[in-house]
């Protein structure tokens, strides 16, 4: 009876033993590098804003995001000034866990560089695959000041 008992425990364990299987690839669709070209006229100025994200794999279920924006100013013809280009505005953000392999979301505190100054911003993102491109919903509060903003920004 004791070899019965112990036979029928060790079947129960090994059945009920959580399967070791890694987690599946969730990333594969996300990884690439996504491009969003925005313009603004103000005053006769135009306004270039170029955004890159380099979405790369960091494990099956986690991405980490390069992010480089740079912005042209281009003045009115026969304007005696000239300008300097826009130093990039450059952020790593890292540590995002995704459940799905075609969208992610985060809500942080993203620190970023310009022109050697650091400066603090909330970001709060949706982002979901749309064939090959992705469609962005973003939530920005940066001293107080707060856009809602979407995009799609275009797989290069």
């Amino acid at each position: 009876m004791k070899k019965l008992l112990y036979i029928s425990f060790l079947c129960l364990s090994i059945a009920c033993k959580k399967s070791s299987d890694p987690i599946p690839d969730l990333t594969s669709k996300l990884v690439g590098t996504y491009v969003d070209i925005q313009t603004d006229n103000t005053f006769g100025f135009k306004y270039i804003t170029t955004t890159k994200w380099t979405v790369s794999r960091v494990d099956n279920d986690e991405i980490k995001i390069d992010h480089v924006a740079v912005t042209e100013i281009e003045a009115p013809a026969g304007y005696p000034g000239t300008f300097n280009p826009t130093k990039p505005v450059v952020s790593v953000i890292d540590g995002i866990k995704i459940e799905k392999d075609d969208r992610f979301a985060f809500d942080r505190l993203v620190e970023w560089t310009s022109d050697s100054d650091v400066f603090k911003t909330t970001v709060i993102v949706d982002a979901v695959l749309a064939g090959r491109d992705l469609d962005v919903k973003i939530n920005e509060t940066t001293d107080g000041a707060t856009t809602d903003d979407r995009v799609i920004m275009k797989r290069q």
